[in-house]
């Protein structure tokens, strides 16, 4: 199965504001420029603050080797979805 096919990505989704609220970007940014590089406040201190945060918002754990893939916004959705979240609106978990 290919997961970044599997998710299906809103305007409004709850990952995406997440990610607005916790770096304080624009609310018009477009999914693609939500990245590590592109946001100078995204560093490694950072990054560990985030995941936290997502695995509180998300009820997920990550593993160390998932964690290289948590930086950017299509990496992250692409992580939830293998961890079985699909509904990114809600911050709620489905089984496929």
């Amino acid at each position: 199965m290919d997961f970044r096919k599997a998710v299906v990505m809103s305007s409004s989704d709850a990952l995406r504001q997440l990610l607005i609220d916790f770096f304080g970007l624009p609310s018009d940014i477009e999914l693609e420029n939500i990245t590590q590089k592109a946001i100078p406040a995204w560093d490694s201190l950072v990054s560990i603050q985030l995941i936290a945060e997502l695995q509180g918002r998300f009820k997920v754990d990550f593993d160390v080797e998932q964690l290289e893939s948590l930086r950017s916004y299509s990496g992250i959705a692409t992580a939830l979805s293998r961890k079985c979240v699909t509904d990114f609106r809600s911050g709620s978990k489905h089984a496929p």
